[in-house]
């Protein structure tokens, strides 16, 4: 008969999962999806203008919504810029943080979660004016 593992081992198997989650949430990558198709690229040093507390007061399309899931907001931005200059959008629209994070493991007979953060990353919609 299998025994359940031992408090030790079971503390080393959430220690592996703790620093998988830890490691893994380090690597944010932009998620694009896509409302059509893109726009040619625009250059890399490309002005693209940034909407946060107000929608443009032009006429404009949806191109697409970017999400970089990253805690340091300045890396979020800049590659939210860079992929909006990709599929060629004139500007984007701040919608606000990505998200929080809880890490639980089983302790016990009960899941309890060990881990909780802050919101982080960002969410915008990459536009074109009309």
């Amino acid at each position: 008969m299998l025994r359940p593992p031992s408090l030790p081992a079971r503390a080393a198997q959430l220690t592996r999962v703790m620093a998988l989650v830890v490691l893994t949430s380090c690597m944010a990558r932009p998620i694009v999806t896509m409302y059509g198709a893109p726009f040619p690229a625009r250059g890399a040093d490309a002005r693209v203008e940034v909407f946060q507390s107000q929608k443009p007061d032009r006429a404009y399309t949806e191109i697409a919504r970017i999400e970089v899931r990253d805690t340091n907001d300045q890396y979020s931005m800049s590659q939210i810029l860079q992929k909006a200059r990709g599929m060629g959008a004139d500007g984007v629209i701040i919608l606000g943080r990505s998200g929080t994070v809880a890490t639980g493991a089983p302790v016990g007979r009960a899941p309890v979660a060990v881990a909780v953060s802050q919101p982080y990353g960002t969410v915008a919609v990459a536009i074109r004016f009309k």
